[in-house]
């Protein structure tokens, strides 16, 4: 539970900083990543299971628009998180195309969505009540 209530800070706190970054995705480019999932799903070698993952929705439609909205938010972070490794290997001593390299980076990458989850300041709360009300309209 711990590690995931950690991923979900980082990833919505990473969220916020591409879009204030000015990292944003347009509908098509959405429907266009989608397109290549379902397309990459049906080709890949564990694609029973891919199908498997799809029957836990109520239809397969269900699925794919999970998927978009899941992408709505991931492929920001992405264009974000392609920008700091860019500025990254910019740097003096930095390749990233060998293992101690990929590990520094992952290494300083962590720190950068820890950072960010701290400076969004999350609150845990035990019920609705708890909640802000700015938060519930």
């Amino acid at each position: 539970e711990k590690e995931a209530v950690k991923y979900m800070e980082e990833f919505n706190a990473m969220y916020v900083k591409a879009i204030k970054a000015g990292f944003d995705v347009t509908d098509e480019e959405v429907d266009n990543y989608i397109a290549d999932l379902k397309k990459m799903s049906d080709e890949a070698e564990n694609a029973d299971d891919v199908k498997k993952v799809i029957a836990q929705f109520d239809s397969e439609d269900e699925y794919w628009a999970y998927e978009k909205e899941v992408y709505q938010k991931q492929l920001p972070i992405q264009k974000y998180v392609e920008s700091l490794e860019s500025d990254y290997v910019k740097k003096p001593g930095t390749d990233v195309n060998n293992e101690s390299g990929t590990k520094a980076w992952n290494k300083d990458l962590d720190k950068i969505k820890e950072k960010a989850a701290k400076e969004q300041k999350y609150k845990k709360v035990k019920s609705v009540k708890d909640i802000d009300n700015k938060f519930v309209k």
